[in-house]
């Protein structure tokens, strides 16, 4: 079931750091979708503190956009503006699909003075490797391979929870885009 999300998108703001020149120049010639999202390798991002307001679960990672409609409910009732997003504790690889912890929420700067039943919290900011996909929250793993080499080639550490962020909710014309957030930490230097 596709439902529309008007009036509850707003994009994540936060400084976009440029590629180093010669890397832009190694990349593949960028594509633009109908969207006007840009796609090209991951970039760095600084992230300022998030109000997100969510509801644990456990379970495969893919069965997080489930709780994408009560979520959809719940912000046309309490008529907050947010993004829909997931935060992802585990690995996939290491653990059981049944054990993989997560957390469905919204992000917003305009949190409503009653979360119930949902929690509350504040995501610190951070800096985070960013990389748009097409898709929806929870079926993205695939693609953190490339951005952890993306990462650790630049000298920075992968700082789990990973966070994937619905910037674009599926359309009759265009599929749902996703951004996949990585925290990292810069490397100590070896003695």
């Amino acid at each position: 079931m596709i439902v529309p999300l008007i009036c509850l998108w707003f994009p994540v703001a936060g400084a976009i750091h440029e590629l180093p020149e010669q890397l832009a120049q190694m990349a593949p010639a960028p594509s633009v979708t109908d969207s006007g999202f840009v796609f090209t390798q991951p970039v760095f991002k600084s992230i300022p503190p998030q109000v997100f307001i969510f509801k644990p679960g456990a379970g495969p990672y893919d069965s997080v956009a489930g709780e994408f409609d009560e979520l959809i409910a719940f912000m046309a009732e309490k008529r907050m503006p947010g993004q829909l997003a997931a935060v992802f504790y585990d690995d996939p690889a290491r653990a059981p699909a049944e054990s993989l912890r997560w957390e469905a929420g919204v992000i917003t700067n305009h949190p409503p003075p009653h979360t119930e039943p949902y929690t509350q919290k504040i995501i610190s900011a951070r800096k985070a490797a960013s990389l748009i996909v097409d898709g929806t929250p929870g079926q993205n793993h695939e693609r953190y391979a490339a951005m952890l080499g993306f990462i650790r080639q630049r000298r920075y550490l992968f700082k789990p929870p990973a966070m994937e962020v619905l910037i674009q909710p599926a359309t009759e014309n265009a599929d749902p885009k996703t951004e996949i957030l990585l925290p990292v930490q810069l490397k100590r230097r070896e003695k």
